[in-house]
C-alpha cells in the first residue's frame, strides 16, 4: 500500500531535506545559492503566469494576500524571495492547488 503525504507534510520533508543542504548533499554554499536564485526565477515567472492566467490584477492578489500591490509586483519581478510557505499562499490566493503550482515550478 502506498501512502501519500499530506502538503504539510511534504513541506516539513524539503524543509528537513535543505536543513541538511551542503552536508548530506555535498552541496557548496554557492551551489545552494544558485539553487535558490534559480528557484526564485522560476517562481517569480510561474506566479506571474498563474495569475494572468486567472484574470487576476496584482491588486487583487494583493488584497487576497493582505500585502501591498508592490509586494506582489517585487515577487514577480523576482526581487523578492519566495519561501514554500509563500508559495503556499499565493497558490490558496489564485485559487489554484498549491502541489499543482508547486509542480510547475519545479518543472520550469
Amino acid at each position: 500500500m502506498v501512502t501519500r503525504e499530506t502538503p504539510s507534510e511534504g513541506i516539513k520533508r524539503v524543509r528537513a531535506e535543505m536543513q541538511i543542504g551542503t552536508q548530506g548533499l555535498g552541496l557548496t554554499s554557492k551551489k545552494v545559492e544558485a539553487l535558490r536564485e534559480r528557484w526564485n526565477r522560476a517562481a517569480a515567472v510561474v506566479l506571474a503566469a498563474t495569475r494572468r492566467d486567472s484574470d487576476m490584477s496584482q491588486e487583487v492578489l494583493a488584497g487576497r494576500l493582505g500585502v501591498s500591490r508592490d509586494v506582489v509586483a517585487n515577487i514577480e519581478a523576482g526581487r523578492r524571495k519566495i519561501e514554500i510557505s509563500d508559495l503556499i499562499l499565493i497558490a490558496r490566493a489564485l485559487n489554484v492547488d498549491p502541489i499543482e503550482l508547486f509542480g510547475r515550478v519545479i518543472r520550469w
